[in-house]
């Protein structure tokens, strides 16, 4: 998890240019005590955003990191007829309401306040909400802004390429072993010493169908594998061409 509950603003890490926007409120599902319900400051840094309600004496940090989905949702109203309101066989629709606000969706649960909750989700849903419409657009700004500079991967270049060969002065030194295929490419030159037992079919050009050359080739033993009905298609296929010359 990479949430940190905070119970002062002075904990908050904040950096000198890191925009800040007041009277935001969050909500999350599930519930948790983890996430004040009272509005407070919002802040942007690099690497995390803040966030601390005076009216609580309580807030969080949040790594961009652990936001796996970020969104800006409309409220949205869904309207049906009375005929298929009263329509027994319509079936009955769903549809979330989650009104103005900025959705995230985050890479770990949040412990539920409610007890009798059995949740199994392995994620964490915020709301953001804000007073108006065009402060909701700088936090979705802000937001992306912020998670494209996130870097792919922590992993160090060691790791990244612990699984690619190694060279020494120039040599491949690999543990793979082949019993059938050997190879070396020394500083001075490039040699290359291969064994193979694989036995190649001789390679043939379909034949032409009318004066259209073939891009495709084929071994004769790809034709003979055709089913019955693939080679009917073949043939339907070369009928055609024949016919439109």
């Amino acid at each position: 998890m990479t949430l940190t509950v905070l119970s002062t603003l002075e904990q908050i890490s904040r950096e000198p240019e890191a925009d800040c926007l007041e009277n935001i409120s969050f909500d999350s599902e599930p519930k948790s005590s983890a996430i004040p319900s009272q509005p407070g400051t919002l802040f942007f840094n690099s690497s995390h955003l803040g966030f601390f309600s005076e009216l609580a004496q309580s807030g969080f940090q949040l790594s961009y990191k652990s936001i796996l989905i970020h969104a800006k949702s409309k409220k949205n109203s869904l309207t049906r007829d009375n005929s298929a309101q009263n329509d027994p066989q319509q079936p009955e629709e769903t549809l979330r309401q989650f009104g103005d606000c900025i959705y995230c969706q985050l890479d770990f649960a949040l412990s539920s306040d409610n007890e009798e909750s059995e949740t199994h989700d392995s994620f964490t849903e915020l709301f953001i909400t804000a007073e108006n419409e065009a402060i909701l657009d700088v936090i979705y700004s802000n937001l992306s802004k912020a998670i494209s500079l996130i870097p792919l991967s922590d992993c160090s270049d060691e790791e990244i390429y612990q699984d690619e060969p190694s060279y020494e002065h120039g040599e491949i030194i690999s543990d793979h072993k082949d019993t059938n295929l050997k190879h070396r490419v020394p500083n001075s030159s490039v040699e290359s010493d291969i064994q193979t037992t694989i036995k190649e079919s001789p390679i043939e050009q379909v034949s032409n169908l009318g004066d259209l050359s073939s891009e495709f080739y084929f071994s004769s033993a790809d034709i003979d594998k055709l089913s019955e009905k693939g080679k009917k298609t073949l043939d339907h296929l070369d009928n055609l061409l024949n016919e439109a010359q």
